[in-house]
């Protein structure tokens, strides 16, 4: 989620961009970082919208949250889970999501795809892997536990509590979207020219 203070002047994601452009370097944006999922994820939207706002790194998104409730920084780019409930008491205004599709719990908050970056999409995602050259019937057998799992009646909606989707994707699909994530950020990371630290 991009997120902003309740009491900022910006409403849309527009107007946080088209002050961008007006007054470039000067806003900022804040996330976990350096080197992360969430920095990644700024540059990326730097890049496409054509925006100069200065990555503020943090340690963890809550202290970047924490910076956001005292306006010490324009916005934050944090997990949902992170920002909800601060959603819900109406201290911070969602202005995108940066996910695919809207989130469930807030139908009203577009998603940047849908305001005019058709491309752009970045997720953070949870995953189980175990050791190269684990017999296969071993795989499934987890893969079957692990998917029952999240399917569990008691389990799925403290899963969404948290702001968790469950997808479940096993086998070869995990390991193709692991090679096309791995590839995705080693691009940006070189486009972005982002080191680790």
């Amino acid at each position: 989620m991009l997120v902003v203070n309740k009491a900022s002047p910006y409403r849309t994601l527009s107007d946080l961009f088209d002050a961008a452009r007006r007054r470039p370097g000067e806003l900022n944006i804040a996330s976990l970082g350096p080197a992360t999922a969430q920095h990644v994820a700024v540059e990326k939207l730097k890049s496409i919208a054509g925006i100069d706002m200065t990555f503020l790194p943090y340690p963890g998104n809550m202290q970047a949250v924490t910076s956001l409730l005292g306006a010490h920084v324009t916005s934050v780019l944090a997990n949902f889970g992170e920002v909800a409930e601060q959603l819900d008491a109406g201290t911070l205004r969602a202005l995108a999501t940066a996910s695919r599709a809207r989130i469930e719990w807030l139908p009203d908050v577009p998603t940047i795809a849908e305001q005019g970056f058709p491309d752009y999409e970045q997720t953070v995602w949870i995953g189980v892997v175990a050791p190269a050259g684990t017999p296969q019937e071993i795989i499934a057998k987890l893969s079957s536990w692990f998917v029952e799992a999240l399917e569990a009646p008691d389990v799925k909606p403290k899963l969404r509590a948290l702001g968790l989707e469950t997808v479940g994707q096993c086998g070869a699909a995990f390991a193709a979207h692991i090679r096309r994530q791995f590839d995705d950020y080693a691009r940006q990371l070189h486009e972005a020219n982002i080191k680790s630290e």
